[in-house]
């Protein structure tokens, strides 16, 4: 079964991950290796690889093929075997694919099927690692469309969950999944590089990373500004005229402030020509040399260097553990006594809780903790305190923390939500290695205010202990153990007191609501 597949690779221990991943150097994070290397990006083109050589005589760089029509997710090897054989006698390399699923495959909505969709992506990345193939393009506007009616930020948690597991099988073939933004007139979610950067950023895996579309940004209005805001995450770039989406010099489109933005950030991956052709043999090499001058010598015009100034705020949002402790305090709002070690912050037994002074709804959540490593418990003896602590969201559902090594879990166990579900695999560590829970979180849905609010909608949570998906968007019906009474307030993050000098670390969240 594919659930299977996902838990045996997450076991690599791909899926999160320090923020080192947002604040690697762009050149770095796309291909690159030095920020005043001259821009002259790789120059590809969207087509089928019987224009191979075409596209290498023109002047073109790589070519970039078609998830369906060329790694045939769908069909069995043998149907892949010949497309196969023509990619290694291929004289140009296959950098990417496009068309990733299906209209037929949703990702969102009442319809969603998140393992038939995970089957089909598990392919297509095997596949795309036997033809050499790095990133796949997931634009895909009928697999992830909102059908009418359904909720956003339903969807958006459906999307990010899925996401979430998809990551680490791209990981293990050593792809990453670019998200393309596409215009509003082909899709209704994801339409801009912001609300692109706002999905990988919740996703937080660097298998995960963001698409420029040119054409989509010049039909959306959006400024150059956008890819450099979207720089840390940006990985490929797709290029065609915004008018009818033809090559480059057909209308005479000028692309300088997007292309420079690219250069100022210092860009190193590919440029790939998604775009209509009337005569290929007669247009592309226009358009690789359309490119080419458009970009040679930017860097002269303080204008365009004027224009790709601005820089947008990331979503994520840090709570760190400093001395001051700047965004925590106890549950009583006094200071925070616990202790810091070794850039953690230990707790120290009986001073109580501590909480973030913020408060929040919809998120995804990524904490680092370690339980103490403690001497084996007498034969007998009950181990229910061993390590005992927990991560309560908005102060009322736990996710509990234990040792819980080797033993087959209960409902208190780490992993747990407490005393309400058993995690579906123990993922635990030993006692004194670092582990980590990433934790995407829709909060319940009322309706009316106050006293008459009543709830619509329940809680829900998918959780991912040490990179293992053990719950899977399950509905959380009430609060859990000794948490705060459900409501349609908003509430803080959690890290439990119960007496045992559990450490924490990286802790950080990206709202969603």
């Amino acid at each position: 079964m594919v659930t299977q597949q996902i838990h045996g690779s997450c076991r690599l221990r791909t899926l999160l991950v320090p923020l080192i991943w947002l604040v690697v150097p762009t050149a770095l994070a796309n291909g690159g290796s030095n920020r005043d290397q001259p821009f002259a990006p790789k120059i590809g083109v969207c087509a089928s690889l019987e224009n191979a050589e075409l596209i290498r005589q023109s002047g073109g760089d790589y070519i970039e093929v078609g998830v369906r029509r060329f790694l045939v997710p769908d069909k069995p090897d043998a149907d892949f075997a010949a497309n196969l054989k023509a990619a290694k006698a291929c004289k140009l390399p296959i950098r990417a694919a496009n068309g990733f699923l299906p209209g037929s495959l949703k990702c969102v909505g009442p319809e969603a099927d998140h393992a038939a969709v995970l089957k089909f992506a598990q392919t297509a990345f095997e596949r795309a690692k036997q033809v050499g193939i790095k990133t796949i393009v997931f634009g895909s506007s009928g697999a992830r469309s909102i059908p009418d009616g359904f909720d956003r930020s339903r969807a958006e948690h459906q999307f990010i969950g899925l996401l979430m597991k998809m990551a680490p099988l791209a990981a293990a073939n050593d792809v990453v999944i670019a998200i393309e933004p596409l215009n509003s007139k082909e899709c209704n979610f994801i339409n801009t590089l912001p609300e692109g950067v706002r999905i990988v950023e919740a996703v937080g895996h660097p298998n995960v990373r963001l698409l420029a579309d040119i054409y989509h940004m010049l039909r959306m209005d959006e400024p150059p500004q956008h890819i450099r805001a979207a720089g840390h995450l940006l990985r490929h770039v797709h290029i065609a005229e915004k008018q009818k989406r033809t090559a480059p010099g057909v209308m005479g489109d000028d692309f300088r402030p997007h292309l420079q933005t690219l250069a100022d950030i210092g860009y190193r991956g590919g440029i790939s020509m998604e775009c209509g052709w009337e005569d290929l043999s007669a247009q592309l090499r226009v358009a690789v040399q359309t490119l080419r001058k458009q970009m040679a010598g930017m860097r002269d015009d303080p204008e365009l260097r004027r224009m790709s100034s601005q820089l947008y705020p990331t979503n994520i949002s840090c709570f760190p553990f400093d001395s001051d402790f700047p965004c925590w305090t106890h549950s009583d709002g006094s200071p925070v006594k616990w202790k810091l070690v070794d850039g953690a912050v230990q707790v120290t037994p009986g001073t109580g809780s501590i909480v973030t002074k913020s408060k929040f709804q919809d998120f995804r959540l990524h904490v680092e903790f370690n339980v103490p490593r403690l001497p084996p418990l007498p034969e007998g003896v009950d181990r229910g305190n061993r390590g005992n602590s927990g991560v309560y969201l908005q102060q009322r559902y736990e996710i509990q923390i234990l040792d819980s090594y080797g033993v087959k879990p209960e409902s208190w166990d780490c992993g747990a939500l407490y005393r309400v579900r058993v995690p579906d695999e123990n993922a635990s560590e030993p006692a004194g290695e670092w582990q980590s829970y990433d934790i995407l979180f829709r909060a319940p849905r009322w309706e009316g205010h106050g006293d008459d609010a009543r709830k619509i909608e329940n809680a829900l949570i998918t959780v991912f202990h040490n990179g293992v998906l053990i719950h899977d968007d399950v509905e959380l019906k009430n609060k859990t153990g000794a948490g705060r009474p459900e409501g349609p307030q908003p509430g803080p993050i959690l890290l439990q007191d119960h007496g045992n000098e559990v450490r924490f670390r990286n802790v950080w969240i990206v709202p969603l609501d």
